[in-house]
């Protein structure tokens, strides 16, 4: 029996066409967990062919038992990788013997060089340090930056992006801010309860506007 997950066969690699590539890589690491402890491993290290002292391929009649499931784990990743691309995707890689020259130059494909990787990680985390909230901005968008940043050799948890939300808030979110802090747990409250505190806030500024808008025509009149 096939099970199914929102409409995605569970048993069968999330299909990469070129797009959301960071999205796609994530899954399919997953997906490599899945199917074997040791698939990944050798996915991301690649070396599956047994050697001699000598540094020569060990025919496959004299490989044990443990090297020749390496081997296969190399094929079926190799197999996995096949069935997870487009024919355009399919047509860069296909002729590679390892899993691992597959995912590789997937990688350098759409990831770039391992100096244009660590220069465009730098460059995002600066910009999510950064980030400060517009006025005009709503709490929902808020959330959706701050909850997105997944950087590899940086972690952010869940007390980092609230506290990194709460200093991004306009200036007028002060009192609140200030409150909030003194008040709450921030180690323990979720990012979901916080961002429902802060749109029950949002929406008791908005009516504080509108009634000093009405004092004022009214004083006006």
């Amino acid at each position: 029996m096939i099970m199914e997950n929102k409409g995605q066969v569970v048993n069968h690699p999330p299909l990469f066409k070129g797009t959301k590539y960071d999205y796609w890589k994530q899954r399919m690491i997953a997906f490599f967990d899945a199917c074997h402890i040791d698939m990944w491993d050798v996915v991301e290290q690649g070396n599956y062919i047994p050697l001699n002292q000598a540094g020569n391929e060990i025919p496959k009649a004299q490989r044990s038992e443990k090297q020749k499931q390496r081997f296969m784990l190399n094929s079926k990743a190799r197999n996995t990788l096949m069935c997870a691309l487009s024919e355009k995707e399919y047509t860069k890689v296909h002729s590679f013997r390892s899993a691992k020259q597959m995912w590789d130059t997937l990688a350098l494909t759409y990831e770039g060089s391992l100096e244009v990787k660590c220069n465009k990680l730098s460059l995002l985390a600066r910009k999510y340090e950064l980030f400060e909230m517009e006025e005009s901005e709503s709490i929902q968008i808020m959330f959706t930056i701050v909850n997105e940043p997944s950087f590899p050799g940086r972690t952010y948890d869940n007390f980092d992006h609230i506290d990194k939300l709460l200093r991004s808030l306009p200036r007028k979110w002060r009192p609140q801010v200030t409150a909030l802090r003194a008040s709450k747990n921030l180690e323990k409250i979720s990012l979901k309860e916080l961002i429902g505190l802060l749109k029950i806030h949002k929406l008791e500024l908005q009516q504080d506007d509108a009634g000093r808008k009405q004092k004022s025509i009214a004083l006006n009149v």
